[in-house]
């Protein structure tokens, strides 16, 4: 598997995003570029997580998506995969992370077993495998 290259300036976002929604999941979108086994994240799109419970679930909405792949294209990017939190828990994929997961995205998760976060990256084609995740 490759890596996904993560600035500081883009993990603090996530973290103060995620931070912020606790004990909600917070979930999001990461635009950027892959090439040579590498993703790099260029932007982050937090978004609303629209989910029935979003204690223990994320959704994003559709409309969001949509307006994400717009801003994508607009910036010569691409969506590279989407982020979200385990309010309460580490940072590996749920039964439905793995049951909704899109083949070939990168899912960053940011999990809250502790005080502080555990950013994860997994790439789901079919089963789960893990990234590394890699400042720059």
């Amino acid at each position: 598997m490759g890596v996904l290259i993560l600035p500081p300036a883009l993990r603090r976002q996530i973290v103060i995003h995620t931070r912020a929604l606790r004990p909600r999941e917070a979930c999001g979108v990461l635009l950027g570029r892959s090439a040579d086994g590498s993703t790099r994240v260029e932007g982050v799109l937090p978004a609303p997580n629209v989910a029935a419970d979003p204690r223990t679930r994320y959704s994003i909405d559709v409309a969001e998506l949509f307006a994400a792949h717009r801003t994508a294209r607009d910036e010569g990017r691409d969506v590279v995969g989407y982020f979200h939190s385990h309010p309460g828990g580490p940072a590996v994929p749920s039964r439905t992370d793995r049951e909704s997961a899109w083949a070939g995205m990168r899912q960053l998760i940011v999990g809250w077993a502790g005080s502080e976060p555990e950013l994860r990256c997994w790439v789901f084609d079919p089963h789960p495998e893990e990234e590394g995740v890699r400042a720059c």
